[in-house]
Formats: C-alpha cells, structure tokens, sequence
C-alpha cells in the first residue's frame, strides 16, 4: 500500500514576541494511507529542549510551566530533526503561523518546508465544534490532553485529534488538513491543491 509520510510538530517558547524563542520541541512523524488520512505507522519521533538566549516570559512560564532551570545546558539536535522532518510530505502544525515562524528563528531550513495547519486549514465550527483552539477540540471530542501546553503532551492529542473521522465523508481530519484551500494554510511543497492524488481527494463510496 502506499503511504504518506506526514510530521505532527508542537513548540513552546519563551514567549510570543519577536524576539522570543523555541525552548521544547516534539513532533512525530508518521505514515498514513493517502486515500483515508488514516494512520498506518510511526515513522519517528523527537522531544527536545533547548537553553534559550532570551529570558522565559512570566506569562509562557504560567502556561506551560518550563523553567530556565529545567532548560539550562539542554540543546535541541538540528541534524537528527533536519534528517526526520525534510523527507516528509507535510508539516502539521495547530497554528502554523506561530510555530513555523518560531522554528524559522531557529533554523531557516524549515521556512520552507510544506507546512500545513490543523486549526485554520478545516473548519471545525461545520462539525459543532465550539471554536479552533486546541483544548477546546479535544474537549469537544472527549480526548485527554495529557500535559496540557506541553509539545509531547500537544503533538500526542493532536494526533488522537485528527484520526477522528469526518461525519459525512468518513476520512480522518487529517486527510482534510492536508486537502484544504484556505487562506491561512501554507501551500504543499507541490503545487497541487492538496496532498493527495486527485483519486484520493474524492469523497469515498
């Protein structure tokens, strides 16, 4: 069967301004069946953290509760994460606006990478769900968040997340990330509309 390699990636840092900075990340990358969004496999996996130059903000501290002192002397290995996620078919991310602005600060090659957005890329208000945040859709479809606003904890339940089915098609929330036009989604490294073969972007029988 063929497979698309696909990164669920999460970060938290020091704080929401210019001049802040990645301080934990994870992400996981995994292969799925094209024509379902459905997961087939663990392909690898990344939880770091990393000593930052900027102090951590009093209001990122209260949200995902790193310290310096838990980050002081970590680093992140940029060649085992490079080799992980430049293969991949698309970057998912909830709200790839900050996190991939974030990990272009970091580390440039990731700016372009095929990123894709699970919180703007569907339209999760169409299935009742109460808004786009993250907690509030794992609220919504009963899923423990685990450590809640930390990047294993997050990148773990946006997975559980978006292998949930759509109502009316049948194929996961992922396939329906990768697959949607919007305005405030990132276009795949190929110029297609979507991830998928044009068989796939059908709706199934």
């Amino acid at each position: 069967m063929t497979t698309v390699k696909i990164a669920l990636l999460d970060t938290e840092t020091t704080g929401a301004a210019r001049h802040d900075e990645v301080i934990e990340l994870a992400f996981a990358v995994i292969t799925i069946d094209p024509e379902t969004g459905r997961f087939t496999g663990l392909d690898g996996h990344y939880l770091g953290l990393r000593e930052p130059k900027v102090p951590i903000s009093a209001g990122a501290l209260a949200v995902h509760g790193i310290s310096m002192q838990s980050v002081r002397g970590k680093s992140l290995d940029e060649l085992a994460c490079r080799e992980l996620l430049e293969p991949c078919s698309a970057i998912v991310a909830h709200n790839i606006s900050f996190d991939r602005s974030m990990m272009g600060r970091l580390w440039s090659w990731t700016l372009p990478l095929p990123w894709r957005c699970s919180c703007w890329g569907f339209d999760w208000r169409s299935i009742g769900a109460p808004n786009r945040r993250l907690q509030s859709l794992l609220a919504h479809f009963r899923i423990d968040p685990g450590s809640a606003h930390r990047a294993g904890s997050d990148v773990k339940a946006m997975h559980a997340l978006l292998q949930h089915s759509h109502p009316t098609t049948g194929r996961t929330y992922l396939w329906h990330v990768l697959n949607q036009k919007s305005e405030r989604q990132d276009r795949p490294r190929s110029h297609q509309p979507g991830l998928m073969p044009a068989s796939a972007r059908r709706a199934p029988a």
